[in-house]
């Protein structure tokens, strides 16, 4: 009697996803060129035909019930025994299979050395090796009530790699000097699924005179796993305005040659640039005046900024509106003359801006002619 092992889900936690799926396609092809079997679909078995076999983790213990959520083993008696020839009546088939199409069925052949197909089955103390995925598949025991099929998954080489640092934002607001700002720092361990948990000691880099430190000195991060801490940057007071580049880096505590850095821009401004300015010079009572405020921050455009002006008119009387700079840090101020009440004279005009605790003025003027 053969037992066929039709499908092996999850022998334990590490033959699931691509190491084993690599297995299977490794079987397949073997297979491919002789005995791809037509006409087999693939189904889930019912109660009564559920396997009372066991499958035997890589430690060689018994694993969970075929029908739990880590693996099913179909026995499918019946099947394929006929390319069994005296004296393996009892032997373990491995065929691979797909979820996504009951066609996809490849019988195992476990013994790739002989040229027969026949005796493609696994007898007991018979096993398959596929050196490239490092798995083992080997038949116990088996007999007419069952088989025990024991599936060895081989340690995983380990690639060490750089890990990758990202830091958010990349710029930060625009600070008054002597300001702490927090920085967010992503570390990635790079290393393939063979290396163990690392160690990364989170370093950083700042200009003389800084401070820098992060929420935490290190961090432990399995292969392919990712984590955040907090990066502190603090500027001395009275630093000059401009943008200085601050740098955080994440070194392998075990092997300090592997490490990856980033860079992010701390942003010191101490006033608003405001610039005003007017649409003419000169302006008769028929006409509307227009004024416009310019708003910046260390060389940048600010939007969203209050801006106020404030007109004075050549007897004194004054007029105030207020306006919100644009994405080109642009704000507007309009005027209509009333040719009865208006002086005639030099009009004085000042913006007023705040945003983010700080303020900026500029000031223009135009001249009423008429």
């Amino acid at each position: 009697m053969c037992h066929d092992v039709e499908k092996i889900v999850r022998v334990n936690r590490s033959l699931a996803g691509l190491r084993f799926g690599a297995y299977t396609r490794a079987g397949a092809a073997r297979i491919d060129r002789r005995a791809k079997r037509p006409q087999r679909r693939s189904r889930q078995p019912s109660g009564s035909e559920r396997s009372p076999h066991r499958v035997l983790g890589a430690d060689g213990r018994p694993g969970p019930d075929p029908g739990s959520a880590d693996r099913t083993v179909r026995h499918h008696p019946a099947r394929h025994c006929r390319h069994l020839p005296l004296g393996r009546s009892h032997a373990a088939g491995v065929h691979t299979g797909s979820e996504a199409d009951g066609q996809d069925i490849y019988l195992l052949d476990g013994t790739p050395a002989t040229n027969s197909f026949f005796d493609s089955a696994l007898t007991v103390g018979q096993s398959f090796t596929d050196s490239a995925a490092g798995v083992t598949i080997s038949t116990v025991s088996a007999d007419n009530t069952g088989a025990w099929v024991q599936v060895t998954v081989g340690s995983q080489p380990c690639t060490h790699a750089n890990p990758s640092v990202s830091v958010s934002p990349g710029q930060s607001q625009w600070l008054r000097s002597g300001t702490k700002f927090t920085y967010s720092v992503t570390i990635t361990n790079n290393e393939s699924s063979g290396c163990s948990t690392g160690t990364f000691n989170l370093q950083g880099a700042v200009p003389g005179g800084w401070v820098a430190s992060y929420s935490t000195s290190s961090l432990s991060l399995a292969p392919g796993a990712s984590a955040t801490a907090s990066f502190y940057v603090t500027s001395p007071a009275g630093t000059p305005d401009g943008m200085y580049n601050v740098n955080a880096a994440a070194v392998n505590g075990l092997n300090s040659s592997y490490g990856s850095s980033a860079t992010a821009a701390y942003s010191i401004v101490s006033v608003l640039g405001v610039t005003a300015s007017t649409s003419a010079s000169t302006y008769s009572r028929t006409q509307k005046a227009s004024a416009t405020a310019v708003v910046s921050a260390g060389g940048f455009a600010v939007s969203g900024a209050a801006v106020t002006f404030t007109m004075t008119k050549s007897d004194g009387s004054v007029v105030t509106q207020t306006a919100i700079t644009a994405s080109n840090g642009t704000a507007i101020f309009t005027y209509s003359f009333n040719k009865r009440k208006d002086p005639l004279g030099t009009y004085q005009v000042k913006a007023v801006s705040s945003a983010n605790g700080l303020t900026g003025q500029g000031t223009t003027s135009f001249l009423v002619n008429k």
